[in-house]
């Protein structure tokens, strides 16, 4: 549908005023916002347009999920009586497990998920993003996709081993070069890239520098998970340019 008017809702116009309009009204064309008001002159201005009364509900800007690990989501409410390293003893491995196909299929169901809730952009981090990037970006959201890297093997830390291996790290920073390969100029702008290093504890001062030189030749901003605690549970976020 080109053209829509919405009705009769509450709106959260997020302006500099930040109004709320009661019984107030939005019309889109072509994708686009054109007016918000009162539903009445609204109703008025744009008689013709077809009607979706929203009466009990509110119409605000869609909301963001700054960090997200779309395909794992499934995963939720599978841990809660879990002991130990959840991070490197759990996700890590069920991340190689997954084909590129099966990891499509959960973070669309994701994507979906979050569209219900009223989000309309997020930022994804994981590993083998290349593989799967279509079908996430097939949801419409405004997406920023990070191909998780690191130069010490994940896959080994649950062991006690933090050694630095060079080829694992190169192979990351190869599917993040065809990542950004990939989605440059696809997608109408909606879909972009940004560089994830995993974290502090799994990325050497060497990756950490190729990873901001690559930022820097690609203008890309960067995403990593800037501290976690000793057991990999507390992962608070860092965003930055």
């Amino acid at each position: 549908m080109s053209e829509l008017l919405v009705t009769d809702a509450l709106v959260a116009t997020c302006d500099d005023s930040r109004r709320l309009i009661d019984r107030g009204a939005v019309a889109i064309r072509d994708g686009r916002i054109v007016a918000v008001g009162p539903t009445d002159e609204l109703v008025r201005a744009h008689p013709d347009m077809p009607r979706l009364r929203a009466h009990g509900l509110m119409v605000c800007p869609g909301f963001v999920n700054a960090h997200a690990h779309a395909a794992m989501s499934v995963l939720r409410g599978t841990i809660e009586e879990w002991q130990g390293n959840a991070v490197y003893n759990y996700f890590v491995p069920i991340s190689y497990a997954t084909s590129d196909s099966e990891r499509g299929v959960l973070a669309l169901l994701a994507c979906v998920e979050a569209i219900r809730s009223g989000t309309t952009a997020l930022v994804d981090m994981a590993r083998f993003m290349t593989g799967y990037s279509d079908a996430i970006a097939s949801s419409g959201l405004r997406l920023w996709l990070d191909e998780l890297c690191a130069d010490i093997d994940t896959r080994r830390i649950r062991k006690g081993d933090f050694s630095v291996d060079p080829a694992f790290g190169n192979g990351c920073l190869e599917r993040t070069q065809a990542l950004i390969e990939k989605v440059a100029g696809r997608y109408s702008g909606r879909v972009r890239v940004q560089l994830a290093p995993h974290a502090t504890d799994n990325c050497s001062p060497a990756m950490l520098r190729s990873l901001k030189d690559l930022a820097e030749r690609h203008g890309l901003t960067r995403h990593v998970h800037l501290a976690q605690s000793a057991d990999g549970t507390d992962v608070p976020t860092a965003l930055g340019d």
